[in-house]
């Protein structure tokens, strides 16, 4: 599954649980991702010149001037049906919005 996040982080929100995007299966299950501001998810204005500063996991999307968003891919393991996507955000001031999901499937053929 590939989302694609915009967030606004004020710094004294930085290096703490600002959010998680939890993937839930058709069988109960689920997987969790946590966003950090920097290593998984930045501010969609960046460093206040627009560039991003993501120091882990994620790509930078231009979105515009000085603007962008993350593109997170994140790995389910074994095939599952997906059921929802559950986005929270925990910490003050902090919002995050979900652009975009994609769920991509392997091709028959490479396995």
């Amino acid at each position: 599954v590939c989302v694609l996040l915009a967030a606004s982080i004020p710094i004294m929100q930085s290096r703490m649980e600002n959010g998680r995007v939890t993937i839930v299966f058709e069988d109960g299950g689920k997987r969790a991702v946590a966003l950090r501001d920097p290593e998984t998810i930045d501010d969609w204005i960046g460093s206040g010149y627009g560039k991003p500063y993501l120091e882990g996991d994620g790509r930078p999307q231009p979105l515009g001037r000085n603007t962008h968003a993350v593109l997170r891919e994140i790995d389910l393991g074994d095939t599952k049906a997906v059921r929802s996507l559950i986005l929270e955000t925990f910490t003050n001031e902090t919002l995050i919005g979900l652009l975009g999901i994609t769920v991509m499937q392997e091709d028959e053929k490479q396995k």
